[in-house]
């Protein structure tokens, strides 16, 4: 990790001072862009975690075969690309801020419901909790997206746009690794506090009920990070875009 940082760290201070960057660092200087990376990287920790916690929660806990499980996860997938589609609708009636803001909320709505869910939870339940989560996010994405390159001239539109993507994938393997670490710590630790020892097994009902705690938890640090997202949201500002100009001190 460490070494990692570090080469991240010189990788930054070599493409900064590079006349012909890779990855042009200078558009974090136009701040409606820099907030954007923010919120687009604390959001994508919502979305790394999200394969292996239904896989847990819909094969190893509920018992569903991998058929079943992607089908009852397909629904929710159609509700993004319809929020997607809503979004471009709403954003001549509404400012960027509000949609945001507004599908943020209702993606915390719907992971915290997810972070209540139990052992024999119904299929429509958890369909209409992560379709109420991923109409939520994606009502996001295309308003966040248009307020932060709006702003970019477009002479630098390339380069903000592979910022924007090699961002979103460095923020995914961190919260990956993280909160992978998280699950499985949680999985233990739960297993050992409702009084049980050894090993666990899987398939059995202690185990299953730990493991089922632990994805509550992980489900409910998601809703922390979604209101972090929402708090940083606030301080985004209404503006028209800007092709030419300068960036904002």
């Amino acid at each position: 990790v460490l070494a990692g940082i570090i080469l991240i760290a010189f990788f930054m201070r070599m493409e900064y001072q590079s006349q012909t960057p890779l990855l042009n660092f200078k558009v974090f200087r136009y701040k409606p862009f820099a907030m954007t990376i923010l919120v687009t990287c604390t959001m994508q920790m919502t979305f790394t975690i999200m394969p292996l916690l239904m896989a847990v929660y819909l094969q190893t806990i509920q018992g569903h075969t991998p058929l079943e499980a992607g089908l009852i996860l397909c629904l929710p997938a159609m509700c993004m690309v319809a929020a997607n589609y809503i979004s471009r609708l709403l954003i001549k009636s509404f400012t960027n801020k509000t949609l945001i803001i507004g599908g943020l909320l209702i993606a915390v709505c719907g992971n915290f419901a997810m972070s209540r869910v139990g052992v024999s939870t119904g299929v429509f339940w958890i369909i209409f909790f992560m379709g109420l989560r991923y109409f939520g996010i994606g009502l996001v994405n295309m308003p966040l997206t248009d307020y932060g390159m709006s702003i970019i001239p477009i002479r630098l539109s390339g380069h903000a746009s592979s910022m924007l993507s090699w961002c979103r994938q460095l923020s995914s393997v961190i919260w990956l690794s993280m909160l992978t670490a998280l699950l499985s710590f949680l999985m233990a630790y739960h297993y050992t506090a409702n009084g049980n020892v050894g090993a666990g097994v899987e398939g059995s009902a202690a185990y299953n009920f730990a493991q089922m705690q632990a994805v509550n938890d992980v489900f409910f640090t998601l809703v922390l990070a979604l209101l972090l997202t929402v708090f940083l949201a606030m301080f985004i500002k209404n503006q028209k875009p800007c092709r030419d100009c300068e960036p904002t001190e």
